[in-house]
């Protein structure tokens, strides 16, 4: 199983490579925008198919020290399934787990906690 969002360093300082897969079109700008949210600068944003699947890949700049994780644990809230907050919610496997397992609060990436 691959993993829906990846995270990587590239070569030059404070630069990554962001890719996540989309489960329509219609969600690459929202994960511009979400992107452009986190502090960071859009240098090249590409859509593409790789094994049927269509992933969106963004080389993006950051304007202060963050890390992989940050904007990784960032964007899986992306993924994270509409909640009213009764209940619980369901992971891939459709096993219950409280709400609380599943949102992990969020580290803004001005580090600011507000």
């Amino acid at each position: 199983m691959t993993c829906p969002i990846i995270v990587e360093d590239l070569d030059r300082p404070r630069q990554m490579l962001v890719e996540m897969l989309c489960e329509d079109r219609g969600i690459f700008l929202e994960i511009a925008d979400f992107i452009k949210g986190l502090g960071l600068t859009i240098l090249r944003g590409v859509m593409e198919m790789r094994k049927s699947k269509i992933w969106a890949r963004f080389t993006v700049e950051a304007n202060r020290d963050i890390t992989r994780m940050e904007i990784f644990l960032s964007l899986v809230r992306l993924l994270e399934p509409n909640c009213d907050g009764s209940g619980a919610a369901e992971n891939a496997n459709k096993v219950n787990m409280p709400l609380g397992l599943v949102h992990q609060p969020v580290i803004p990436a001005t580090g600011l906690i507000q």
